[in-house]
């Protein structure tokens, strides 16, 4: 991984001297399946921004130099629904996610959202704390998979709060319509 890092340690410098418009954040798997997998990430752009980006050269760049170094890649575009997201407002402070992903059954994300969304309706009532964000893919990527990101800016804010999600729901909702949402 030394390597890799320090091809991409000057690639990224790179990018600053060529003055790259576009904000760009980096992840790395530090527990998990695929343990060491790099996600790099540039959001909040408009279709045509993704045309006037072709200009740059910074894909070519990346080819040339990290390229070689990889052994497998592959790029998605994904957009939040803000319908159930609660993002963190400060994405500059994010130093982790923690990706939960679901294969839904075919023709079940309109089931899935209507069910993700009484979650979210609870959440945001009741302020109950922390972050997150369900995008869906709309190019690339695998077919039918919903995601749940989770945002944190250290391991200690992952600790579960005093009152788990789940104990909100028995509470606001009942037992009886707080199991409904479990099917």
């Amino acid at each position: 991984m030394g390597e890799f890092m320090e091809a991409l340690t000057k690639h990224v410098e790179w990018r600053r001297e060529a003055n790259d418009h576009w904000d760009w954040w980096a992840w790395q798997v530090v527990n998990g399946e695929v343990l060491g997998t790099m996600y790099f990430y540039s959001g909040e752009h408009a279709w045509e921004d993704l045309d006037a980006y072709e200009d740059f050269e910074g894909g070519d760049q990346f080819n040339m130099t990290v390229g070689p170094l990889v052994a497998e890649a592959s790029s998605w575009i994904d957009v939040m629904d803000e319908s159930i997201t609660h993002w963190h407002p400060e994405p500059q402070k994010i130093n982790y996610l923690s990706i939960i992903e679901w294969q839904l059954k075919p023709g079940a994300q309109g089931d899935f959202k209507e069910v993700i969304s009484k979650y979210h309706k609870v959440l945001r009532e009741n302020d109950h704390p922390g972050y997150y964000g369900f995008p869906w893919t709309i190019n690339g990527g695998d077919g039918g998979v919903a995601v749940l990101l989770l945002p944190y800016e250290s391991w200690a804010d992952m600790k579960q709060p005093e009152e788990t999600m789940q104990e909100l729901l028995y509470r606001v909702l009942g037992e009886e319509e707080a199991k409904k949402l479990d099917k």
